[in-house]
């Protein structure tokens, strides 16, 4: 009987720690979130019309075909001003777009009180719900994607919102 009991009760932890989002904090990323499990991590470089940018991501997808994700992307020293953050976000914006009934909002991050955009794009059964900020010479975007009801739902806004920028 204790054998048993002690067994239910192990399996109940374990079950708890892995259902706990755990603080993901790659080394060079100056930044947390938590994801609901282990990312992966990937670099790419990608041709802009500033030349070539390494764009870092890490994504985890659920079983449900859901999907988290945060990335950088650092620009040359100079191309990121303040003043023109808001065209920069409508750049991001934009290149999502595509199609879509899209909504934003203007948020300010982290304890440097950093201007940054939610934008939310409807495509129907699929929706994208991600927030940009920049700062220095590094953009930030972190995303839920998935169907209405996990992109609006609590473990997505909780995703969202455990974004934190470092040092």
């Amino acid at each position: 009987m204790r054998t048993a009991l002690a067994t239910i009760t192990w399996m109940f932890v374990a079950a708890v720690a892995l259902a706990q989002p755990s603080t993901f904090a790659p080394k060079k990323g100056q930044f947390t979130v938590r994801f609901p499990g282990a990312p992966k991590e990937n670099t790419q470089s990608t041709q802009t019309a500033l030349g070539e940018l390494d764009v870092y991501t890490a994504t985890m997808a659920t079983t449900q075909g859901n999907v988290y994700l945060v990335s950088y992307t650092d620009f040359p020293p100079g191309t990121i001003k303040p003043e023109g953050v808001s065209t920069l976000y409508d750049g991001v914006r934009d290149g999502l777009k595509k199609d879509g009934k899209m909504t934003e909002k203007d948020l300010t991050l982290g304890k440097e009180k950093l201007p940054g955009r939610e934008i939310l794009i409807d495509k129907g059964k699929q929706q994208l719900r991600f927030r940009v900020v920049a700062r220095g010479n590094r953009l930030y975007q972190v995303a839920v994607v998935g169907d209405d009801e996990f992109v609006n739902g609590k473990d997505a806004t909780a995703f969202l919102e455990s974004f934190e920028l470092s040092k």
